[in-house]
């Protein structure tokens, strides 16, 4: 349990609060404290052992020569400040976080691991503390935190969390983020006021310990995934994983995977039937693995679907109302949660379905189904007439190929379209 009428640092009331920017390169204002030297003026350059200030772009570039002290930014709000690093390079202290910014922190790098640590057991630092938006947006990045959260009859008074981002953050890029959190109850990243995304091609791993949760997304907020491998754990109490207080999931996911306690997540065989009026109310069997019975969450687009029935390989459930044309099925076990793309299609219930596929050509050719005119990067389904999947790709070329083992009719599914061809 939560107290949600928590303020991280006491001076937080104090802030004036400035709507979201996007990131750009441009001076900051203020003043910087790094490996234990003062920057008093951020619109000068500055250079120590391991690390150089660029005023102009409000860059730190750190090198594998920098001697591992804490550094707080004390910038503006409005401020971006850039951390660039190359090699591999740790930051840690015991009595305040590894690095502290005002503003927001855009953190980029490679050849190497830029390492965080707050070391101490006080739950008003972190390792990496942004007052505003933190974004990773490529190289490899471990975080670790030993502070413990305050705690009263079983509710959290006080989060300690590895990254606290305050109006949310976005790993993106190529990023890795790993974080390990060794204190009691503790979060792996807390945000308050913001929608965190995670788009990374890379992959994204996070711990809890008690009463904590890997990713605590608060005051009604989303949490969007679209790529990336996100895995979360918590061995004190497996079911937290994700908190938000939005009663559907808490986050929205249009691509990549999450694991839960290195589970494994659903895998689909089949959805019968794969097609139902926009109107809702068709009821569906989904075969496959990874699943949790009547335990399990589904959402049909963006809508949650009732689960009646089920069990570890099969479940039924209803869909909601929904928009004419194909959609995906989120669906969440004990082990993780996957989305598939384009699997169910809403009709306008003639039960008559959309022949036409945008500008692309789809026929049949004795046993091969040929798809021209598709650009790279979409999602294709292939599925027979039973609502089996046959085929489920990201279509490479302009042109693709499928072999199918029978004759018979198939559905094919691509950038949101319909139609049917028969194979002989």
């Amino acid at each position: 349990m939560k107290c949600s009428l928590f303020i991280k640092k006491a001076y937080l009331l104090l802030i004036v609060i400035f709507p979201l920017y996007s990131m750009q390169l441009r001076a900051a204002t203020g003043s910087m404290t790094i490996a234990e030297t003062s920057v008093p003026d951020l619109s000068v350059n500055a250079s120590g052992a391991g690390w150089i200030w660029t005023a102009g772009t409000a860059t730190i570039s750190l090198t594998d020569t920098y001697t591992g002290k804490s550094i707080a930014i004390n910038c503006l709000s409005t401020d971006v400040v850039n951390l660039s690093y190359m090699g591999n390079i740790s930051i840690s202290s015991n009595s305040a976080d590894a690095i502290y910014c005002n503003g927001s922190l855009n953190i980029e790098g490679a050849n190497g691991t830029l390492s965080f640590a707050y070391t101490g057991s006080n739950y008003m630092f972190s390792a990496i503390t942004t007052m505003e938006f933190l974004t990773v947006s490529s190289g490899n990045t471990n975080i670790t935190c030993s502070a413990s959260s305050r705690t009263s009859d079983n509710f959290i008074i006080g989060n300690a969390a590895a990254v606290y981002a305050r109006r949310g953050f976005n790993i993106t890029g190529n990023s890795n983020v790993t974080i390990n959190v060794t204190g009691s109850n503790t979060h792996g990243i807390y945000t308050e006021e913001g929608d965190p995304t995670i788009s990374t091609t890379g992959a994204v791993t996070t711990n809890a310990t008690g009463i904590g949760y890997p990713l605590d997304i608060t005051n009604e907020h989303y949490l969007t995934i679209s790529n990336g491998t996100v895995n979360l754990s918590n061995n004190d109490t497996p079911g937290n994983m994700i908190w938000s207080k939005r009663s559907d999931f808490g986050f929205k996911m249009t691509g990549g995977v999450i694991k839960y306690n290195n589970g494994i997540p659903p895998v689909l065989t089949s959805l019968a039937p794969n097609s139902g009026t926009a109107a809702g109310g068709t009821v569906v069997t989904l075969t496959g693995t990874g699943l949790s019975g009547d335990q399990t969450k589904v959402k049909v687009g963006d809508t949650d679907a009732s689960v009646t029935d089920g069990n570890t390989t099969q479940i039924q459930f209803t869909t909601p109302q929904g928009n004419i044309g194909a959609t995906n099925v989120l669906v969440q076990g004990t082990g993780g949660v996957s989305v598939f793309k384009d699997v169910f299609t809403y009709t306008n219930g003639t039960g008559i379905e959309d022949e036409i596929v945008q500008n692309s050509r789809v026929y049949a050719q004795g046993k091969n189904i040929i798809i021209k005119n598709v650009e790279p990067g979409n999602y294709l389904t292939i599925t027979d007439i039973t609502g089996k999947i046959v085929a489920y790709i990201i279509t490479k070329n302009p042109e693709t190929s499928i072999s199918v083992a029978t004759s018979g009719m198939y559905v094919v599914r691509v950038c949101g379209q319909t139609t049917k061809v028969i194979c002989k």
